[in-house]
């Protein structure tokens, strides 16, 4: 079987030995004589968009797999854009061979241009490529939606194609940072709008953020679950904004819509806990939990109540919570962190010490980890003598150290330490692994 190219060269061939001398009378009886069609005409052209450009120029592909649960929930977006951009530019310096593009379509009629492969998305994702890729001078994206897994892929094509940009910021960009960061903004605005929401709060655009959150609210084609997301971040900024009035009253709105969404509750429950109504808190916690079984940190609030409140009954049920906070997140640092202050006062040191080493390992950038643990090291190093004691005084130490790096007092060798007996600290020397009560 022949491909596309052989049997265009046949064509041409023959015409060749057929062809004579025209005036523009011969060039009539020519045409109607080598009448192409339509499928010659569509080899062609998708051989002068795809084939012809790979000869002057490399094509760019990456993939950037993104959790289902991320699109639905909103998190933060802004990473995953970075990631794209890191990805496209790690390829194109790496890349030695043409890949081929699948699909031509002329989304413009005036400039064709690459378009997706349509997956289980609907078609109206053409109405967000076709503006993404008009903003593009010298470069041209194809974006393919992919679902496999329960993870939603985007996959990336650039390439060099030339076409006419009618957005004149983008015209001579070479950095395909704005480009990047733009398309991916629109590709999570439309998959879950509340994810552009997200992406400007975290860019701490308060305002432009809250404008973006009530066209959501008040489009009346908006679905209820994109504008209870809408108002529980609008309760996020106003809080940010320390406007209280305002985060409460949109967290409630959140709950009028969905009854069962967990988040505003936790949000609420974190206003009163902050105002000291934990009777209030552990209201909002205690639904937050109920609502979402996968959700640690009404657990972890939760625990930090019963912990205040110092009794050892409320410190095991403090325990109870933090355990429970463990088992749906076994990595939660705050959890483990917590757990092991109350071994701590228990004089359990060996676990609160394996529960510190836990925290630090799921968050080795908290400094007040390694504070803990050095605090720990030192109580255990206390009751020991000789070759334990200093090993202990000298593991203090290195904890002790990492706590306060890049502080002030990073050169120190003297350090208090909190002693598990109230009220009698001691100094714990780094100098010569010793320790003064």
């Amino acid at each position: 079987m022949m491909t596309d190219d052989n049997h265009k060269t046949k064509i041409n061939n023959n015409s060749t030995k057929k062809q004579k001398p025209m005036n523009r009378k011969n060039y009539r009886v020519y045409v109607k004589k080598h009448k192409f069609s339509a499928s010659i005409l569509a080899t062609i052209f998708i051989f002068i968009v795809t084939i012809w450009p790979a000869l002057l120029g490399k094509y760019i592909i990456t993939d950037i797999t993104i959790p289902e649960s991320m699109i639905k929930d909103g998190f933060d977006r802004h990473f995953i854009a970075r990631s794209m951009m890191d990805s496209i530019l790690s390829e194109e310096r790496k890349l030695n061979t043409l890949l081929p593009l699948t699909q031509v379509n002329a989304l413009n009629p005036a400039f064709p241009k690459l378009t997706p492969k349509i997956g289980p998305i609907s078609d109206d994702i053409y109405q967000i490529i076709s503006p993404i890729l008009n903003m593009i001078y010298d470069k041209t994206i194809s974006i393919n939606i992919l679902e496999k897994n329960n993870e939603i892929g985007f996959n990336i094509r650039i390439n060099n194609i030339l076409i006419f940009s009618q957005y004149e910021p983008y015209r001579n960009n070479t950095d395909l940072t704005d480009i990047i960061n733009h398309a991916s903004a629109e590709l999570f605005n439309y998959i879950n709008p509340y994810a552009n929401i997200m992406r400007l709060y975290n860019m701490s655009k308060f305002d432009q953020a809250i404008l973006a959150a009530n066209a959501i609210i008040y489009n009346p084609e908006s679905h209820k679950s994109d504008i209870k997301y809408a108002y529980n971040l609008l309760g996020n900024i106003y809080l940010k904004m320390n406007d209280r009035y305002s985060s409460k009253i949109n967290f409630e709105k959140s709950i009028s819509i969905d009854s069962k969404f967990s988040a505003p509750y936790y949000n609420l429950g974190t206003i009163f806990d902050d105002d000291g109504n934990e009777e209030k808190a552990m209201e909002y916690y205690k639904s937050a939990a109920k609502y979402d079984n996968t959700y640690p940190h009404p657990h972890d609030r939760l625990g930090d109540i019963f912990a205040k409140k110092g009794t050892k009954e409320f410190n095991n049920k403090a325990e109870e919570q933090y355990r429970i906070a463990i088992s749906i997140a076994p990595l939660d640092p705050y959890a483990h962190n917590n757990l092991g202050n109350i071994f701590f006062e228990r004089g359990d040191l060996f676990s609160s010490l394996d529960e510190y080493m836990v925290a630090i390992y799921a968050d080795p950038d908290d400094k007040y980890q390694y504070l803990a643990a050095a605090r720990v090291l030192a109580n255990i190093a206390k009751d020991e003598q000789g070759d334990k004691r200093k090993y202990y005084v000298r593991e203090a130490c290195q904890k002790y150290a990492k706590s306060i790096e890049n502080q002030d007092d990073d050169g120190a060798s003297l350090f208090v330490i909190e002693s598990r007996m109230p009220g009698k600290n001691f100094t714990l020397n780094c100098s010569n692994f010793s320790l003064t009560e």
